[in-house]
């Protein structure tokens, strides 16, 4: 539980917005030199620690779309298998990308399915507001009709007609809508999310019906904002998850891993060193959560679990040559545990954790020429093995390219 219980509070407490230096998506940076070349939008590679104050990001688009406004460009990732077109439509900007789905629980995906089900993803901006659809459906149903004999009233053989039905719905099957305004250099924004991370049931066999369901439905709503030479965001996030049983009789029952959580995050970027050729961001991301387990049954008590999680970050950048930029960062995560999550209330229990999963870093490297652009995010096996990202896997951790309009 305490693993589960950490990684729904960091995805809910990511950083969704970030207050870059102003971008152009216009391939001519003739009048732009430096680090300041550099500020057009990013990949996958770059800001994995949602450092504020950094560049936008592809990933940045997605959750606030009024962002992509004016932004024309066309991006692609092979490692991520995802690709995304920004263009000008209907007197606004609009996003077509091909995505993939996700899931909260990676083994399940690869018992049922073994990748990723697709994505499709829809957005559209103006001026006044952005919003962005994900949809990733991954159902199955099936239908059976059968003729039955039977003995009616008299003693007559007659028949009749039975009719069943079913559906599956696999992990990853998913839908989530994007929402912000832009207010000024600030920006409003609201995300809601529902997502299948188990496979899931419902029948009606002549009538007979039940159900199973593992979903986890999210919200979250956020300020970001700008104040003298500090970049801060806000955001508060809501989610519920877990197995939901139904039977004939309409009566349900939940399963043990059934929780609510409550998230409330907030986040500081500071730009702490700047040339004309490299900047040094440092960064304070932080979320305290409250997690509430329900009760089952003759299972489990209800239970509460409070947490804190504090995640210092630090991004650098510097120009190697013209059209060359090299991009690292660090990160790791201080958290306060306060209770166990046993189900019981006979224990209490605190912690302090630092050493899982202990600092990370990325290291990165940008080339841009005219209207394209490659990036990449080495993998640390490159440094143990230099030749076995050839033999086995992928020596990048990510890589992909940009062509700017």
């Amino acid at each position: 539980m305490y693993k589960l219980f950490v990684l729904c509070l960091l995805t809910t407490s990511v950083a969704f917005a970030q207050e870059p230096a102003p971008l152009s998506s216009e391939a001519n940076t003739a009048d732009t030199d430096g680090i300041d070349a550099f500020n057009k939008v990013r990949g996958h590679a770059y800001n994995p620690y949602s450092t504020q104050g950094a560049a936008t990001n592809i990933g940045d688009l997605l959750r606030i779309p009024s962002d992509f406004y004016g932004q024309k460009l066309f991006y692609i990732s092979p490692t991520d298998s995802v690709g995304y077109a920004f263009f000008d439509l209907l007197g606004g900007s609009v996003l077509l990308g091909l995505d993939k789905s996700s899931t909260e629980n990676a083994n399940v995906l690869a018992t049922y399915q073994g990748i990723n089900p697709a994505a499709l993803v829809l957005g559209y901006a103006t001026p006044a507001f952005g919003v962005a659809l994900h949809y990733s459906v991954s159902k199955q149903w099936t239908s059976r009709t059968e003729e039955v004999d039977y003995v009616d009233e008299n003693g007559n053989i007659r028949t009749r007609s039975v009719e069943s039905s079913s559906r599956i719905t696999n992990p990853g099957d998913n839908i989530g809508v994007s929402f912000s305004l832009p207010l000024g250099s600030a920006k409003l924004y609201a995300i809601t999310n529902w997502l299948t991370y188990d496979r899931s049931h419902a029948s009606d066999d002549a009538g007979n019906e039940w159900s199973e369901d593992y979903s986890t439905i999210e919200g979250e709503v956020g300020y970001a904002g700008t104040s003298g030479s500090l970049i801060y965001e806000a955001h508060l996030g809501l989610s519920r998850s877990g197995g939901t049983f139904t039977n004939d009789d309409g009566d349900k029952a939940i399963d043990e891993n059934t929780y609510s959580l409550a998230a409330l995050g907030f986040d500081l970027g500071y730009t702490a060193l700047k040339s004309s050729n490299a900047r040094v961001i440092v960064g304070l991301n932080s979320a305290f959560a409250m997690l509430f387990i329900d009760e089952v049954k003759n299972l489990q008590e209800s239970d509460n679990i409070m947490l804190l999680v504090i995640s210092p970050n630090i991004l650098g950048e510097v120009v190697l040559f013209n059209n060359l930029l090299a991009f690292a960062g660090a990160t790791h995560d201080l958290t306060l545990w306060f209770g166990d999550g046993d189900g019981s209330d006979d224990t209490s229990f605190s912690q302090i954790d630092n050493h899982s999963p202990g600092t990370q870093a990325f290291a990165g490297l940008r080339y841009q020429k005219n209207n394209w652009a490659f990036e990449a995010q080495v993998t640390t096996n490159v440094f143990d093995n230099p030749f076995g990202g050839f033999a086995d896997r992928n020596i990048f951790a990510n890589f992909g390219g940009f062509i700017y309009f």
